[in-house]
């Protein structure tokens, strides 16, 4: 989570999560958090290592003047009996 010392809406963090696989993430804009979406609604709306075993994310914080953040992560899937395991 990006902190800002700024007051007012110039200390408002927004964040965003694009690139290779975000279509398959949910990103909340003002706590950053990210989660699988819309996985529990159904498996075939789950990662599905079959379909896809890595994931090239790039999330983005941006403060109410502008200023961009950025980091990247690669997520590697594996699939063992069934259950989807995340590999740092």
């Amino acid at each position: 989570m990006a902190t800002d010392p700024d007051s007012g809406r110039f200390g408002q963090v927004e964040y965003h999560l694009r690139g290779f696989g975000s279509e398959r993430f949910e990103t909340d804009p003002v706590s950053g958090s990210v989660r699988v979406s819309g996985c529990g609604e159904g498996v075939e709306r789950c990662l599905d290592h079959e379909a896809r075993s890595s994931y090239a994310l790039t999330a983005t914080a941006t403060d109410g003047g502008g200023q961009v953040r950025t980091r990247f992560f690669y997520k590697k899937s594996i699939c063992f009996f069934n259950y989807v395991f995340q590999v740092p």
